[in-house]
């Protein structure tokens, strides 16, 4: 079959070449616009924490600059959707798609030469998620956790390690930014020998209204260094005035945003053997093949719109139907995403419902024009 053929899609004639610059502009200037619009957002959003810490302008300055791969992936199939309509939009506004489809040019064959743009489109988002988005959010959480913390730390993966005056804390579970698991200190004497060391299962952090608020260690086992024997006890529980708070848990948690898909797919390995809940980390996953095909699907969609009443219709009209159009998609992808966490939906039903939904919808659209 011709379909399976690499080389059919990326067989591109002159007239490939025209539609693809204009659907190519449009969508990138499209996408400068919504970048823009969401960074001054994201930094408005970020200016409450300037003056914790070393958090300061620059930093919040950096920290949303790092942010927008993240908003590039995030943006690029409403991008898609408004560009390609407004590309579309043009050519039929000049009479030129009139003249292309008077000379033999199909529905079908407009829709596989947008496909073509469309792959440069998926390649490009594939990338940013892939390589792009998870090195910057690393990097944008770590200026951000550096500025704000009070405590030394480093995330590796072997879990999170923070140095709290001479305790070093190893934390392997993290259930919530109040509750952990698995976590080993290693306390130090003043002259640097180990003194001690604790295997505690699960802390959580208590609020007491005197202020002495503090983790609550649960199922500790003991070991104390001397100089000639060590010494073993078990304890049921004790309280630690450590100065890490569940802010500091919430900032060092790993983000799924942060790994590559190799990465996130071990670490949701590594989340279901330590009997963690994974669902978060397995959606986003799925999200991870569901974005790119989404712009395509946002391409095909802009079809219709401009294969009826051509010239009859604005430019400007096409573009508000796909601003609506994107935004209803956006938010509907969102909020089925986290209904999927609330309600425990299956992460493949979370991930690709709503694409499938406007998938038929075009091709619905679709049909309807051809007929």
């Amino acid at each position: 079959m011709k379909f399976a053929d690499p080389r059919f899609w990326f067989r591109l004639t002159l007239l490939d070449r025209y539609i693809g610059h204009f659907i190519l502009l449009g969508v990138g200037v499209t996408l400068l616009a919504l970048v823009a619009v969401f960074f001054f957002i994201n930094f408005a959003g970020e200016v409450g924490d300037i003056g914790r810490g070393t958090y300061g302008l620059g930093t919040a300055l950096l920290y949303t600059t790092l942010g927008v791969p993240n908003l590039i992936y995030e943006l690029l199939p409403l991008a898609s959707l408004i560009g390609a309509l407004y590309a579309l939009g043009h050519l039929a506004a000049g009479s030129e798609l009139t003249v292309m489809r008077s000379t033999g040019l199909s529905v079908p064959r407009l829709v596989l030469s947008v496909l073509r743009t469309g792959l440069l489109l998926f390649v490009a988002a594939a990338v940013v998620g892939e390589w792009v988005m998870p090195w910057a959010e690393k990097q944008g959480s770590s200026v951000r956790s550096e500025a704000l913390l009070e405590v030394t730390y480093d995330v590796t993966e072997s879990g999170i390690w923070l140095r709290d005056g001479n305790e070093f804390v190893r934390i392997r579970k993290i259930m919530n930014e109040r509750k952990l698991g698995n976590i080993q200190v290693y306390r130090f004497a003043e002259n640097h020998e180990p003194n001690v060391l604790q295997i505690v299962k699960e802390a959580d952090f208590v609020d007491e209204q005197s202020g002495l608020s503090g983790w609550e260690l649960r199922d500790i086992d003991e070991l104390r260094f001397a100089e000639d024997k060590t010494e073993r006890a078990q304890k049921s529980a004790e309280r630690s005035r450590s100065q890490v708070q569940p802010q500091h848990v919430q900032l060092l948690a790993v983000q799924p945003e942060e790994l590559s898909t190799l990465e996130l797919y071990r670490y949701i390995d590594f989340l279901e053997r330590s009997g963690q809940d994974a669902q978060h980390h397995q959606q986003v996953f799925l999200e991870r093949f569901a974005q790119p095909i989404s712009v395509l699907i946002m391409l095909v969609l802009a079809v219709p719109f401009v294969t009826r009443s051509s010239r009859s219709v604005p430019v400007g009209h096409r573009i508000f139907v796909g601003v609506m159009i994107g935004i209803v998609f956006y938010l509907f992808d969102k909020t089925f995403d986290h209904m999927g966490l609330v309600y425990h939906f299956h992460p493949i039903f979370s991930a690709f419902t709503i694409p499938l939904i406007f998938l038929l919808i075009g091709v619905g659209l679709g049909l309807r024009r051809a007929a």
